[in-house]
């Protein structure tokens, strides 16, 4: 059985909580038409449908809000990464 948004308050939170523990300006990263709307939309579709929230959720828990790269199982690792290395932390 799916489960919705509506049934995990938190899940839709996941993917904005990842994009800040990674340190990537994401405004600035839009500005600059490096995520267009329909990637950043496809991102979130992508997140809201992972089936590992709760290991998503301890992921981020366990480092205190701050990581150096996405878990090996985020659908968006790859993307993350590419924003990271476009943008790397001061």
């Amino acid at each position: 059985m799916s489960r919705s948004l509506s049934q995990i308050p938190d899940d839709h939170l996941l993917f904005w909580r990842m994009v800040e523990a990674l340190d990537i300006p994401l405004a600035e990263a839009i500005r600059d038409d490096e995520v267009t709307p329909d990637r950043l939309s496809g991102m979130l579709s992508k997140c809201a449908h992972c089936r590992a929230p709760d290991y998503c959720a301890l992921y981020l828990a366990s480092r205190d809000g701050k990581a150096r790269t996405p878990p090996s199982f985020c659908k968006n690792r790859a993307p993350l990464e590419k924003l990271q290395a476009r943008h790397p932390a001061d």
